[in-house]
């Protein structure tokens, strides 16, 4: 992916995860769209998103969460990509970028 740049730290009884705010500081994104963003930038790399939990995170709707995800991917931060099962659609895959892809 090459443009990922997440580096961990162990203190006593966390992992403090440094990202890159290119994201965070821009302005055309929306704030609840930045905090998702921060949210799933500071998981751990071989994390899988479960909407529920970022909806139980935020505090909103799951559609909420899924127009703000909509919004990271219209302006770049997010790429989803369509996995399929069976012939037929599945879960896609939501890859977090660092910078406007």
């Amino acid at each position: 992916m090459g443009n990922l740049i997440i580096e961990e730290f162990v203190t006593a009884q966390r992992t403090i995860a440094v990202i890159e705010p290119t994201c965070l500081e821009d302005n055309s994104v929306s704030l609840e769209a930045r905090f998702i963003h921060v949210y799933l930038m500071t998981r751990s790399i071989d994390w899988e998103v479960d909407i529920k939990e970022v909806v139980d995170v935020v505090g909103k709707s799951e559609r909420f969460v899924l127009k703000c995800l909509g919004e990271l991917e219209e302006k770049g931060y997010l790429r989803r990509e369509k996995r399929r099962a069976n012939g037929k659609y599945g879960t896609p895959i939501y890859h977090i970028l660092t910078r406007q892809g």
